[in-house]
């Protein structure tokens, strides 16, 4: 029997789930975890090494360099031959959240343990949501006192 895997930190949950090429011409589709989602987004796009990220992530440095290793054979992929991205699932746990207005669109951070607004501070509305909520698995969420856990965990 193999270690149990640990959970892996993710900022925030991306505001994106799907990513699908121009005309709905896809061959396909890859699955892109949210521990990858978090390794290209702290080391292609906030330029963090190798070593910093995986800090930032609660995990080993050669585990990080397999996660970007895999999420850029995957994103290659699905540039390559025209396929749909999405991201969801893997073994993590969201430090913060963050609420999208479903009137007008707007983001807005969320810490866990700070009250969150009632309404929109853009349109008013009361349409707020959770995104780290929309990754879910099969409706099972533990609100933990850190942040969310998003893995595939059974409930207590």
């Amino acid at each position: 029997m193999g270690r149990p895997h640990i959970k892996r930190e993710v900022e925030h949950p991306p505001v994106w789930q799907h990513f699908m090429p121009e005309r709905r011409l896809s061959r396909g589709c890859v699955v892109l975890h949210l521990d990858e989602y978090e390794a290209v987004r702290l080391s292609d796009y906030l330029g963090f090494s190798h070593e910093e990220a995986a800090k930032k992530m609660g995990i080993s440095r050669s585990t990080f360099t397999r996660l970007i290793g895999s999420a850029h054979r995957k994103i290659g992929e699905a540039v390559t031959l025209g396929k749909e991205i999405f991201v969801h699932g893997g073994n993590v746990r969201f430090r913060k959240d963050i609420l999208h207005c479903g009137a007008c669109g707007n983001t807005i951070p969320s810490t866990f343990g700070v009250p969150v607004p009632e309404s929109c501070p853009e349109c008013g509305e009361k349409r707020l949501y959770s995104l780290g909520r929309m990754f879910q698995h099969k409706g099972r969420w533990k609100r933990r006192k850190g942040g969310f856990d998003a893995g595939n965990q059974e409930e207590s």
